[in-house]
């Protein structure tokens, strides 16, 4: 399953299994396990977006915005975004 998730970048697809990593709070590698049904508010300001379930290295699933998951996938499939 794929559905877009929108961050500062834009739109990005996620998918189920997708692994990204994380260096802002709770720094490390995740994968998404699922999506969720409900929207959470977004400390980026985009609005409501669609809840993410995320597994931690250590087996931990944590449920997170999707706009940072959606930053997170991005700046993995794009670690250079930032030096331009």
């Amino acid at each position: 399953m794929t559905i877009e998730l929108f961050c500062f970048a834009g739109k990005v697809d996620a998918s189920i299994g997708d692994v990204f990593q994380w260096s802002g709070t709770n720094p490390g590698t995740y994968t998404v396990k699922s999506f969720g049904n409900s929207r959470i508010y977004s400390p980026a300001g985009i609005g409501g977006t669609r809840t993410v379930w995320v597994e931690n290295s250590e087996g931990k699933e944590i449920e997170w915005c999707g706009d940072s998951v959606a930053h997170g996938i991005f700046l993995t499939k794009n670690p250079d975004y930032f030096k331009k």
